[in-house]
């Protein structure tokens, strides 16, 4: 995504892949381009990094993000060829977590298993809805605070397992939802303000 030639830019992704992993005292990486799973790989390499926002990827697996063990907050753009969220289980510190259309993932059970989230978008894409079997997963995360399903379906069809989300205080949905489960859950955040 530069003027250069596609010589000098595989170039440029490799000086900066030599360069990432040992930069100091970085806590926080944007990268707004598309990123090559090289790229990816080489920031989650970088000690003590806090904060990962890709706009949009090439990746195909997301196993490097396991090396990154003090990430809290993790924004994966739109990634239509990562098949697995498994290796998010490992990043039990996450605080912030967004994925987008990451549609060959239909299983949610990954994302239930981290605890400490507040705050969690599961979003289709602008084109594309991504479809998941149920939305019951997100119920373990008592935690949560924000939620967004935009351009998200569950083929159950329900937002009920997200009723037990007590501490919820923002919702995002698109409106194909159940108008009587959508009002209920967003007569519980008014309640708690």
């Amino acid at each position: 995504q530069t003027d250069l030639s596609p010589s000098r830019e595989k170039q440029l992704v490799r000086q900066w892949c030599d360069t990432l992993p040992n930069l100091e005292g970085v806590k926080y990486l944007w990268l707004n381009s598309r990123v090559p799973a090289d790229l990816f790989e080489a920031a989650c390499r970088i000690n003590g990094l806090e904060g990962l926002y890709l706009k949009w990827s090439r990746i195909k697996d997301l196993e490097s993000v396991a090396a990154s063990t003090s990430l809290h907050y993790l924004h994966i753009g739109s990634s239509p060829s990562v098949s697995s969220l498994a290796p998010l289980t490992g990043l039990k510190q996450l605080m912030w977590l967004e994925v987008e259309n990451i549609k060959r993932v239909c299983d949610l059970s990954d994302i239930g298993r981290l605890s400490s989230l507040q705050g969690l978008a599961l979003d289709g894409s602008m084109w594309s809805t991504w479809t998941v079997d149920t939305l019951v997963p997100i119920r373990q995360l008592t935690e949560l605070r924000y939620l967004s399903l935009c351009n998200l379906r569950s083929r159950d069809r329900t937002l009920k397992p997200l009723l037990c989300l007590n501490k919820l205080q923002t919702f995002h949905h698109a409106e194909w939802w159940d108008t009587t489960e959508m009002k209920e859950i967003h007569d519980q955040i008014r309640a708690r303000r």
